[in-house]
């Protein structure tokens, strides 16, 4: 035999390696024989490495899990809140010991989103980590931050101003003339047109008319795309939020360079062009819009580390939670309504006498606002659509909750899905024909004769009436009841700190909703009860809507 050739077995076949090469020796099979050998031994090895992965990692969840449960059933006062139980050792953990670690635990949260998010440098950053001062009129005792870089106080006073304080009735007053001109003067005539995606509607138009009267027109003028940026930007924030490099994202973070820039560009316009003289009596002006603006440039330009770009930075992201929240928000409502012909025709006949006789307003806002109906879709929407965070970190006391201790220096991060899903709190219909999972326009109404109305569970009655809606007219005496369930509807937040926008977003949702009703025709081509909320922006606000929602949209004849 050959001994070049390799062997043949009895079957006539020669060995695979013949296939491969040529001039195999015998020598060649030994060495092919040690490799398969080391193969199988690395292999070997690997499944081990990996069963001893598994194996610590099962042994580590299993260990979180028994003491989470332990420590979860002591009934003390005085309880630690464990670590919620992780698969992975330490790495699962990772975020919270971070933010132990860091010595202001609020500032880490709130300097990350403001660089990761809004664009702001590192040195500008600073002056966050420093702030140990705390958030009320009076520093926290030992701290040396000066009265002048006390920047989480004086940034939020800002926005408590124009959204709370002497600010928000020209804001407010801005936003109705606005919003009803647009509405009004929409290209959308008396026939029938088919919108393939709905929520388009309230980026363009909604939004120009928050945006326009927080920061006056020059914005928007010189940068057009600027709102389509946004929105474009706040379905993939999360990803920004979490800190992922540039070199992952970079079509989102060119998207964030030029909003910023935008914003930069419309505010070295209003310093160049802006006078004294032109300061209207409400406080604002042409250049800058609101007196919001124009002051913060004064607040911030005082501290130290601030400039400029920091502040366009800051203002970005004001801009954005004064835009996207309340206009989500007033989407869902107005989807509601309309794909409901009954509640839209007691919605119809509520705001009748809503309405004025100035052509700017068209309504009465402070009528709409007491209407028993409209408040309870209104909160209706922002129980179901809402999903926050609420972060505490006690930096000087300790904090009680109950049974649970929060020391100081521990962060505590709280979520207001499960307040607002809890079946033990919550009245979902005589008969449990309204989960909390689902839209009820009536949850928040307590009727006259009806002990099971209102928000409210109602446990121990029962052969109780009906709590669906009657015509207003006929329920003169039913109330808007959300003080049943305080504590447990919590879309603002709650404390010292709730947000402070939660006055504007409330006439913005209800006064949009009585417009887009007032002023369309309006028929949802898609089933409501089958839209997801895009759970990427879970924990920052109102979820937006996942997809596109096709309506057949006119106008109604009812207006000149």
């Amino acid at each position: 035999m050959d001994p070049e050739r390799p062997h043949e077995n009895h079957l006539g076949f020669k060995p695979l390696v013949y296939f491969a090469t040529s001039g195999v020796t015998e020598c060649s099979w030994i060495t092919l024989s040690h490799k398969l050998r080391t193969v199988f031994w690395d292999n070997v090895l690997l499944l081990a490495c990996i069963s001893a992965i598994l194996a610590v990692c099962l042994t580590n969840k299993a260990v979180m899990q028994m003491n989470f449960n332990s420590i979860s059933q002591q009934k003390s006062s005085n309880k630690q809140p464990p670590f919620v139980p992780q698969w992975i050792p330490v790495v699962g953990f990772l975020p919270s010991m971070l933010a132990y670690l860091c010595s202001n635990p609020m500032k880490f949260f709130m300097s990350s989103n403001l660089r990761n998010a809004f664009g702001m440098s590192e040195k500008a950053l600073e002056i966050y980590e420093k702030d140990d001062s705390g958030g009320s009129n009076r520093p926290y005792p030992g701290s040396t931050v000066e009265a002048r870089n006390r920047v989480d106080y004086r940034s939020y006073q800002t926005i408590t101003q124009l959204l709370a304080g002497n600010g928000l009735k020209p804001f407010w007053r801005r936003y109705q003339a606005n919003v009803t001109k647009r509405l009004k003067d929409h290209e959308l005539g008396s026939q029938w047109e088919h919108w393939p995606d709905f929520m388009h509607f309230f980026e363009t138009e909604i939004s120009t008319a928050t945006v326009d009267a927080l920061c006056g027109e020059y914005l928007l003028k010189r940068r057009p795309g600027f709102l389509k940026d946004l929105w474009k930007l706040d379905r993939e924030l999360d990803v920004l939020f979490r800190g992922t490099p540039r070199i992952f994202a970079p079509r989102i973070y060119a998207t964030r360079d030029r909003l910023l820039d935008a914003i930069k560009d419309w505010q070295a316009f209003a310093r160049k062009n802006f006078h004294p003289s032109f300061i209207e009596p409400s406080g604002d002006d042409p250049f800058w819009g609101s007196k919001f603006f124009r002051d913060r440039q004064d607040v911030f330009l005082d501290m130290d580390g601030m400039d400029y770009d920091a502040i366009a930075s800051e203002d970005f992201g004001a801009i954005w939670a004064s835009t996207r929240n309340s206009i989500v928000a007033a989407f869902w409502t107005v989807l509601e309504i309309f794909q409901d012909p009954a509640l839209l025709a007691k919605v119809r006949e509520e705001i009748k006498t809503c309405t004025t006789d100035d052509p700017d307003t068209s309504f009465d806002i402070d009528r709409l606002l007491q209407s028993p109906l409209l408040q309870s879709i209104y909160a209706e929407t922002l129980r179901l659509r809402v999903h926050i965070f609420i972060v505490r970190a006690p930096k000087k006391y300790n904090l009680q909750i109950r049974d649970w201790f929060i020391p100081v220096g521990k962060t505590l991060l709280m979520s207001s899905t499960p307040a607002h899903m809890d079946s033990n709190v919550w009245n979902t219909g005589a008969r449990d024909e309204h989960p909390l999972d689902s839209f009820w326009a009536a949850r928040f109404l307590r009727m006259p004769g009806n002990e099971c109305s209102g928000p409210r569970k109602c446990i121990g009655v029962t052969n109780s009436p009906s709590t669906e809606l009657k015509s207003p007219s006929k329920t003169s005496q039913t109330t808007f009841a959300p003080e049943d369930v305080e504590g447990s509807w919590i879309p603002y937040g709650g404390g010292p700190r709730m947000c402070p926008g939660r006055h504007f977003a409330k006439r913005e949702i209800i006064l949009t909703a009585a417009m887009m009703i007032s002023l369309f025709d309006c028929e949802v081509l898609t089933d409501v009860r089958s839209l997801k909320m895009d759970m990427r922006g879970f924990g920052f606000g109102t979820l937006n809507v996942v997809g596109k929602v096709p309506v057949r949209i006119r106008r109604r004849n009812i207006w000149t």
